[in-house]
């Protein structure tokens, strides 16, 4: 289950709600908090979780717990159109192998994205610029025109 939904559940169960009591204090279907809370839906909007910690009267920790939840809880990924390619196929294999990773192995994974040094600014590839016509030498274009 993502990290949300284990949050959503326990946040629900120590304030004493039923999800149909809750799933009505917030304007849903109780099929959707308990979707929510085996983890069947993606991650909720914003909104929702802020009208959750507003409705659940959580304390600043809790609500941030619960905001870094949802976001820790985002199923897709967006790499800048300008990574580079090896950015592209790491993060592929990654795809491929995350059913079969054992704790050790994403454990790693994590230590590395904590690394500091390099950016991906560093080995960022120059913008390829394309030569319009317009940009050639009045010369080169002289002579392209006679021919």
């Amino acid at each position: 289950m993502s990290p949300f939904s284990i949050l959503l559940h326990e946040f629900r169960l120590r304030s004493n709600l039923r999800q149909s009591d809750l799933a009505e204090k917030l304007g849903y279907e109780q099929s959707y908090l308990s979707s929510l809370e085996v983890g069947r839906k993606g991650r909720p909007t914003r909104e929702f979780v802020l009208k959750l910690v507003e409705v659940l009267s959580l304390r600043d920790q809790d609500a941030e717990e619960l905001l870094q939840a949802w976001e820790d809880s985002c199923r897709t990924i967006e790499i800048p159109a300008d990574a580079p390619r090896a950015l592209y196929e790491a993060l592929n294999e990654i795809r491929r192998a995350m059913d079969h990773l054992c704790p050790a192995q994403i454990e790693i994974f994590r230590q590395t994205a904590r690394m500091t040094g390099e950016s991906l600014d560093d080995h960022k590839p120059d913008r390829l610029r394309i030569k319009r016509r317009r940009d050639r030498p009045i010369k080169q274009m002289e002579d392209t025109e006679m021919e």
